[in-house]
């Protein structure tokens, strides 16, 4: 988790404990106005909470996908190197064989 989302989880749970307290002390003074921004403080916090954890799975996927790159891109430099090889291999196969061949008429 970064520093700025667990800020914003922090914001989200002071945001919703503020919030509580707006809206019980509007309820017990019958003060409805800071009950409903009481309300209104817990659903953004709500909101943020949500919003962090969105961030968060982001995070971990982007970290995975950049992972799986790594690893394709690791797997695909293998397997020009070993077709490389054989490229080689054949090369030098068909070398001896001409070579041969010339040692043979030679004869």
């Amino acid at each position: 988790m970064s520093d700025s989302t667990a800020d914003e989880a922090r914001k989200g749970l002071l945001g919703s404990i503020t919030g509580k307290a707006k809206e019980v002390a509007g309820a017990l003074t019958g003060n409805d106005s800071l009950a409903t921004e009481g309300q209104l403080q817990q659903a953004e916090a709500q909101a943020r909470r949500e919003a962090g954890t969105r961030e968060a799975v982001a995070e971990a996927e982007a970290r995975e996908a950049a992972q799986a790159l790594v690893s394709e891109r690791a797997e695909a430099d293998r397997g020009r190197a070993a077709a490389g090889a054989a490229e080689a291999g054949q090369v030098d196969a068909a070398h001896v064989a001409a070579a041969a061949e010339q040692r043979a008429a030679g004869q």
